[in-house]
């Protein structure tokens, strides 16, 4: 399936606009509504064609496995970014960074063996 370049020019212009305002309002309503549908092609060329040089890179293991983590990540990062800069006062913005995302991996990890893992057996086992 190939897509007319028109069709990509039209797509990266939703995601640069969407990247660029940076109103509250915006952000709050349509930002990621329009996010995602600027988005959306790049994901089904991704799904049809795996193999493609820059897509075979999504489907390495720990690429799949940030997949797995990535709704406690996005459920922790913010708590973790916070506790961080409260609890490590360091002028060193890198550091904080770093840290920050590996103490966000570590709690999502966890959530993920004591919460996700769990009920997703669960949901098997009563799946009709």
């Amino acid at each position: 399936m190939m897509l007319k370049p028109a069709f990509h020019r039209w797509r990266f212009k939703i995601v640069r606009t969407v990247v660029i305002i940076r109103d509250t309002n915006f952000r709050d309503t349509l930002r990621y509504t329009l996010q995602g549908i600027g988005l959306y092609p790049f994901f089904m060329v991704a799904i049809l064609n795996p193999n493609w040089l820059f897509y075979r890179d999504l489907n390495r293991k720990w690429i799949s496995f940030l997949g797995i983590l990535s709704y406690s990540l996005y459920l922790t990062h913010e708590i973790v970014i916070l506790a961080v800069r409260r609890q490590l006062p360091v002028h060193n913005l890198l550091l904080q960074g770093i840290i920050s995302f590996f103490a966000t991996l570590a709690c999502s990890y966890i959530i993920y063996q004591i919460v996700e893992k769990p009920c997703a057996k669960l949901r098997k086992h009563w799946q009709v």
